[in-house]
């Protein structure tokens, strides 16, 4: 191909690539520019990467074929100045924390806000019941749990305890700790994976740990051991 012909077919993109990389140039530029203005080129910008890649395969046409000096610097200094863009370092990283902390979780929240008043509905509702229930009638934490569940859960909020919130039989704080983390972990865990079932697994464990927590509460609360549950509990809240 003659290059007069191969300029007149690959010009357009040329200039496509040529606008685009000094669009974004002169954003960068822009003294007041905020973390917002990156994505505001954003959408022209999308297929820059596939345009670079053609681009590039030209420019080793051009020197294959022997071209013009002046064709092949051309289109040299636009790989450099596309492939300056695409791959420059991202001086924003460090912030990115802070950004999803203040703008893209709240936002998150605010998006499917239905769906987080539902979830923690499915939580308290249930827990606050629950709680009343097993305050008011002691026995009414039998029916969620077995007697023996209730024994030993209620002997390691006992104040007279050494070690409070510890299961029977456990020596070390390493071990508790791995509890803890542990159960927590899979609760969430099976929160999260119950959401491939249309969303009913979630609303189950989030029912279901409702009741759980109510009725610990309530019955703990009835016999007197609040002082060492409730701290406990808030302390460990963080596992």
């Amino acid at each position: 191909m003659r290059q007069q012909d191969f300029e007149r077919k690959n010009e357009h993109l040329w200039r496509e690539v040529e606008a685009l990389v000094m669009k974004e140039a002169a954003r960068v530029s822009q003294k007041n520019a905020v973390a917002s203005g990156s994505a505001e080129g954003g959408a022209d910008l999308v297929d820059l990467p596939d345009l670079y890649s053609q681009l590039c395969h030209q420019l080793a046409l051009a020197k294959h074929r022997r071209y013009s000096s002046g064709l092949v610097n051309k289109l040299n200094d636009l790989c450099v100045q596309t492939h300056h863009y695409l791959y420059r370092q991202n001086r924003r990283h460090e912030f990115l924390f802070i950004e999803f902390c203040l703008h893209r979780f709240p936002a998150a929240l605010h998006k499917n806000a239905r769906f987080v008043w539902v979830a923690l509905a499915s939580f308290l509702i249930p827990a606050l019941l629950m709680g009343v229930l097993c305050f008011i009638n002691e026995d009414m934490i039998f029916s969620l749990l077995s007697p023996a569940d209730v024994y030993s859960f209620e002997s390691m909020y006992e104040p007279g305890n050494h070690a409070i919130g510890r299961e029977r039989g456990s020596q070390t704080d390493l071990m508790m700790f791995g509890f803890y983390i542990k159960n927590n972990i899979g609760i969430s865990f099976r929160t999260f994976a119950g959401g491939v079932l249309l969303g009913l697994g979630s609303l189950f464990f989030l029912v279901y740990n409702g009741l759980f927590l109510g009725a610990a509460a309530g019955h703990i609360t009835s016999i007197g051991y609040q002082e060492t549950f409730f701290p406990f509990v808030v302390g460990h809240g963080a596992f």
